[in-house]
């Protein structure tokens, strides 16, 4: 699970390879990428290794796509952050919605819902400190 000089991991560029044969039209062959990225997952890949070109991480791709399965993964306990902002200052619920998945309500429900436990969290932490 070593990044390459990008800062990609495979799970990274996996999922990138399936957000690009989704926008293409090619449901199959990104279906087949999203399983080697719940396949990385399980091994225990990083999902906070983000591009160092756009900063995106995980959690962009695949809610891009609407993989609500992976994303179940990603949010789970001690996972990947939902409020994480890519170099242009985009969320995972920005770059979903804007790639069509404002439709797929159950994962930007999961999305907007994490993100705002996330954000309360930091805030009951701040105020204790």
């Amino acid at each position: 699970e070593r990044p390459d000089f990008s800062g990609c991991t495979p799970a990274l560029l996996a999922a990138r390879a399936a957000y690009r044969c989704q926008a293409q039209g090619q449901g199959h062959a990104a279906a087949a990428r999203l399983h080697c990225v719940a396949l990385c997952l399980r091994f225990g890949a990083d999902v906070h290794a983000a591009s160092l070109h756009d900063g995106k991480p995980l959690l962009f791709f695949a809610s891009a796509v609407g993989a609500l399965d992976i994303l179940t993964t990603l949010l789970g306990p001690s996972r990947a952050d939902p409020n994480v902002r890519c170099h242009d200052g985009t969320t995972p619920l920005h770059f979903a919605a804007a790639h069509g998945q404002a439709r797929a309500n159950p994962m930007c429900h999961l999305l907007s819902a994490t993100a705002r436990r996330a954000s309360e969290l930091s805030l009951v932490r701040g105020a204790a400190w």
